[in-house]
């Protein structure tokens, strides 16, 4: 039995024959507008993730330097960062689930 091997190219070539017909159909703004929301949440996650780093910089070097003052202030954004982390991150992931289920209903 002969096997023919399979190139990147073709894998590529394949599975954007699978996509395209799911993203070219008819009244499927809902899906491309779910799409981008979860691609701009995607990038407001890394954003996030930016400040969270800068504040954890701020925090130890105000902890080390004895700063009092600037470490409750820092301690009172915390929260603030959390709960805009967590709200992205949770409805990001209800998105995907949501255009999961649309990409299997489509499928079957």
């Amino acid at each position: 039995m002969i096997t023919i091997p399979i190139t990147f190219c073709m894998l590529i070539a394949k599975y954007l024959c699978l996509l395209k017909p799911f993203w070219l159909r008819k009244n499927n703004k809902t899906s491309v507008l779910l799409i981008i929301i979860i691609l701009a949440m995607i990038l407001g996650v890394v954003k996030i993730q930016v400040w969270l780093n800068d504040w954890n910089n701020d925090f130890f070097n105000a902890l080390s330097q004895k700063e009092t003052d600037k470490l409750w202030q820092l301690v009172l954004w915390f929260p603030a960062l959390l709960g805009i982390f967590v709200l992205i991150s949770v409805n990001k992931t209800w998105l995907i689930k949501l255009l999961t289920i649309r990409w299997r209903e489509w499928l079957t």
